[in-house]
């Protein structure tokens, strides 16, 4: 998958796989559509005095399933999520 474009609201996505090259048509702009939900989120949870869903603890789990993956890939055998803490011949 690669995106280009000028700036955050302009972007083309290109999604490249077995099956050949896809360029879907996105709808909305990150910064209107994306961040207000995002905001949203932060904000509902300013006022019920909790952590976000989107806050660092859960982005560090997002980031822990990542690293996994793409490593189980480039090694092509399982990995246990959280073992990997940095990807290393990107």
């Amino acid at each position: 998958m690669h995106s280009t474009g000028p700036d955050l609201n302009t972007q083309n996505v290109t999604l490249i796989n077995v099956q050949g090259i896809e360029t879907p048509t996105l709808r909305g702009q990150w910064f209107d559509d994306g961040f207000r939900g995002t905001m949203g989120e932060l904000m509902c949870a300013i006022e019920e005095n909790r952590e976000p869903l989107n806050g660092a603890r859960e982005n560090l789990t997002s980031l822990a399933l990542t690293f996994a993956a793409v490593h189980a890939r480039q090694q092509n055998c399982e990995v246990e999520v959280g073992s990997v803490r940095a990807l290393l011949n990107i």
